[in-house]
């Protein structure tokens, strides 16, 4: 893909691009949620359900998940 330059109101720097994303990451995730998750063992994306948001400090969040399908529980950050 070839992209071009923006320019104006809708040019995002990419610190502020990765602030959006770490927001949007670390705010949104509630116990009973579902979500799609990648698995350790094959890196493919599974639909999965939030069991819990841990936390040791605030920059640090892990997921707990299970995965419907199979049961299999992981602790992932908010990324995978």
């Amino acid at each position: 893909m070839i992209f071009g330059k923006v320019s104006g109101p809708h040019a995002m720097t990419s610190h502020s691009i990765h602030n959006v994303a770490n927001t949007v990451m670390n705010c949104c995730y509630n116990a009973g949620q579902p979500c799609c998750a990648q698995y350790t063992e094959d890196s493919q994306w599974y639909r999965a359900t939030v069991l819990a948001v841990e936390s040791k400090n605030p920059r640090m969040k892990l997921l707990k998940i299970q995965y419907v399908d199979y049961g299999n529980v992981e602790y992932h950050p908010p990324d995978r």
